[in-house]
């Protein structure tokens, strides 16, 4: 297996968080956490 250079993990990092921010811009989220042994809902939250 061969390993990357600095440069080139820097590059392909930059093109990463390029393409997720054109990919989640102006998008909303929201977040449910639900207890795994009681099924209840734990905590919601929305994030835009």
């Amino acid at each position: 297996m061969s390993g990357y250079t600095i440069d080139e993990v820097r590059r392909i990092a930059i093109n990463c968080a390029s393409s997720y921010k054109s990919s989640l811009e102006d998008k909303q989220f929201i977040i449910i956490y639900r207890d795994k042994d009681t099924n209840m809902i734990k905590h919601i939250r929305r994030l835009q």
